[in-house]
């Protein structure tokens, strides 16, 4: 049983400050995306032709009786454009279908790592960040000392367990693609931000190699 909250609630700043745009002006400080309202009033031709309508995940939301939405292909065609990363507007589709069902894939990873670290608490989603620039010491290990590929993009999802904030580090991989499919390997732990998580990841490693009932590996 949990007695104390190891990690303030208080919310994070975002660490890189975008340039002000039209279409990047006023951000969701949840999610690091443009407000609704912000894109209906943008009025690039190059995005009128892009659907505003969301589609609601599984994912449950740590203030609110409902669940995240996940951006519209408007909105993902805003954010790449905001980071620099100009894309044909015709291939945002696809790219949005393939987002989410990853995001749906590590949150199903979340749950089972949860039910192992607090199977009494009902995990929900606080607010992300993403930081492809910044490698976790794990991703640096796997790059420096094994020779192996970096990431393509790295997420830190702080979750609510049972009232306490827990921050979930997450590294993506390319895959070997099958069948013509783009696949990904994730690579989710607890952050070790406190000695409760410290913990954690001793539990994980336990469950992993010696238990003969770990969910995480079913």
């Amino acid at each position: 049983m949990l007695e104390e909250c190891p990690v303030s609630r208080k919310s994070g700043e975002c660490p890189v400050q975008p340039i002000e745009t039209p279409i990047n002006a006023t951000l969701n400080p949840a999610n690091n995306m443009p407000y609704a309202e912000t894109l209906q009033a943008y009025t690039d031709p190059s995005v009128e032709t892009l659907s505003t309508v969301r589609e609601e995940s599984t994912i449950p939301r740590a203030d609110a009786e409902t669940t995240w939405q996940y951006p519209s292909t408007r909105m993902f065609y805003a954010a790449l454009q905001r980071k620099g990363k100009p894309v044909p507007p015709d291939a945002v589709e696809s790219m949005v279908n393939v987002h989410n069902a990853l995001n749906e894939a590590v949150w199903a990873e979340v749950v089972k790592t949860e039910s192992v670290l607090a199977p009494q608490c009902r995990p929900q989603l606080v607010r992300f960040t993403g930081r492809p620039e910044e490698w976790s010491p794990r991703a640096w290990w796997h790059v420096r000392m094994r020779g192996g590929l970096p990431p393509f993009d790295r997420h830190d999802w702080i979750i609510d367990r049972c009232g306490c904030n827990v921050r979930y580090v997450i590294d993506y991989y390319d895959s070997h693609p099958e069948e013509g499919q783009a696949t990904f390997n994730v690579d989710l732990r607890p952050a070790l931000d406190t000695p409760q998580a410290c913990l954690d990841r001793m539990r994980l490693f336990w469950y992993k190699h010696f238990s003969r009932n770990d969910p995480i590996q079913q």
